[in-house]
């Protein structure tokens, strides 16, 4: 049986979608140097004086959808469940990028269709919708705060738009995982040059155990221990540790790592047991 959710009287089922969701979070490459950020919010909010803004980041490298989608991947479960993400990174990938709402773990994102779906829910159960907005030439605002406001507006996720169809893309290197060892890749080098690989704790758990290991990394030595904290060592030492979202990390204390061996988002990080 169907059930009835009143509220003096009036049964209020057909808003539980919007009122449940009193959250927004944006992550943009916009910065905050221009303007654009608080411009953004003041356009939503004529619409939506009452909901709740949290930013993740506005510093993300500009246009690297891998670096929101680590920071998003991390962070969005920590929110409340049914919170909205706004993703705005590489907002302008095509001309004329469609609007996309999507739902995972009971939570709602919105992004133009640029590719950061792909990296944040590969495998998982999510489903798509096209926003139903009127594109507005030249209006970035206007057709955020339009998405916005229809998803506040709708009683049901599927009242959002039509059914859509993500294009998968191979974005996101793999982890290779055989008897030797853990090949996996440096998938972000953050402001401090400290090199963030795609290397989870429970990947080496599940490939190694306890056993010794080495580090290749692209410099000529490798590391043969996983450290607490980059403090562990010496200035001038290089150093690996797990860091807060139990990626496999590498860097040498109060210098940039990245600088110093030349090495770039994308080059090759091998874990070999000894």
């Amino acid at each position: 049986m169907e059930r009835t959710f009143l509220l003096c009287g009036v049964n209020i089922k057909p808003y539980l979608f919007v009122l449940q969701t009193q959250l927004i979070t944006f992550t943009t490459d916009f910065g905050l140097t221009d303007g654009s950020v608080t411009l953004l919010k003041l356009h939503i909010a004529k619409h939506l004086p009452n909901i709740a803004f949290n930013d993740i980041s506005h510093d993300i490298k500009a246009l690297q959808i891998s670096h929101a989608a680590y920071l998003i991947e991390n962070l969005y479960p920590h929110f409340p469940a049914a919170s909205l993400h706004v993703i705005l990174v590489n907002s302008h990938h095509h001309k004329n990028s469609e609007l996309i709402f999507a739902k995972c773990n009971e939570h709602y994102f919105l992004s133009p269709n640029n590719g950061i779906f792909n990296l944040l829910f590969q495998n998982k159960n999510t489903e798509y919708r096209k926003a139903n907005t009127l594109h507005k030439n030249n209006q970035f605002n206007a057709n955020i705060a339009e998405a916005i406001r229809l998803f506040f507006d709708a009683h049901e996720f599927n009242q959002l738009g039509e059914v859509y169809q993500i294009e998968q893309l191979n974005f996101r290197d793999k982890i290779k995982k055989d008897a030797s060892g853990i090949k996996g890749t440096i998938w972000l080098i953050d402001s401090f040059g400290n090199l963030i690989t795609n290397i989870h704790r429970n990947d080496l758990i599940e490939m190694i155990g306890d056993k010794k290991i080495e580090i290749h990394y692209g410099y000529k030595e490798p590391l043969t221990a996983i450290h607490s904290h980059v403090y562990d060592v010496d200035t001038h030492e290089p150093v690996a540790y797990f860091n807060q979202f139990n990626y496999l990390e590498i860097a040498i204390r109060n210098y940039n790592i990245s600088r110093i061996f030349n090495l770039k988002e994308g080059d090759s990080v091998k874990i070999i047991p000894v």
